[in-house]
């Protein structure tokens, strides 16, 4: 469950070779990447294991898996996948050739069509997940998978437009809160697993303390919008 560390840096053109300074920075924004990547490990560690004592290995997390994997495989396909592969090269060219105001009019409308369709989708799924959530006729271990389906669905949303937004300020060199994005969900995680027991749900049974970490998951996703908005801003 831990995500991939940023996207690196954006590779000259063929027709413009690194210099001894571009070679300096590349290097050295490398070595940034790679320290704050290395800081999400630990963290992803804690969080299992914090995960797995207070909500154990059986039905509940595996409930809880199923319905984060739905936002990791919108990340993939939209956020980290073939739209970041293509608008990265494709921002940069437009910053060179035509300059900065339009370079941002293609980043603005590239983020919106990006929330209207995958809110579109999140709507669909909202409407299939819900029904089965709320179902008698189902076991109530899918019930629950389902019900965490139709919490996490609308991270969907907030993890493609991150990456997305992770690969504009990259384009301007800065990379620290897109590689902190991963720590801020575990740190998420493992708060929402562990705070509540601590505090008034201790009796409660993991398929009801699940919800917490489940909210967490959307909580995380506002969280890592609001660490890019401002160096996107400043960019």
């Amino acid at each position: 469950m831990d995500r991939p560390g940023p996207a690196p840096p954006a590779a000259p053109t063929v027709n413009a070779p690194l210099t001894p300074a571009g070679r300096k920075s590349l290097s050295r924004q490398a070595n940034f990447i790679s320290k704050l990547t290395m800081l999400s490990r630990p963290f992803g560690l804690l969080r299992d294991k914090v995960c797995s004592y207070y909500l154990g290995v059986g039905t509940t997390w595996s409930a809880f898996w199923m319905g984060f994997q739905f936002p990791n495989l919108f990340r993939r396909i939209f956020g980290e996948g073939a739209l970041t592969a293509i608008f990265v090269p494709l921002y940069t060219r437009v910053q060179q050739q035509q300059g900065q105001e339009a370079a941002t009019r293609l980043a603005a409308a590239t983020c919106t069509l990006l929330v209207l369709f995958l809110s579109t989708v999140t709507l669909l799924g909202e409407a299939v997940a819900l029904p089965l959530a709320f179902s008698s006729q189902l076991l109530p271990e899918n019930r629950l998978a389902a019900a965490m389906i139709a919490i996490m669905l609308p991270y969907c949303v907030m993890v493609c437009l991150v990456a997305l937004l992770g690969a504009i300020s990259a384009a301007h060199e800065r990379f620290a809160a897109q590689a902190l994005a991963p720590v801020v969900m575990n740190i998420s995680m493992v708060l929402a697993a562990a705070v509540p027991v601590w505090i008034f749900t201790r009796n409660d049974p993991p398929a009801q303390r699940i919800f917490w970490v489940a909210g967490a998951v959307l909580i995380a996703g506002v969280v890592q919008i609001s660490m890019l908005l401002p160096s996107v801003w400043r960019s």
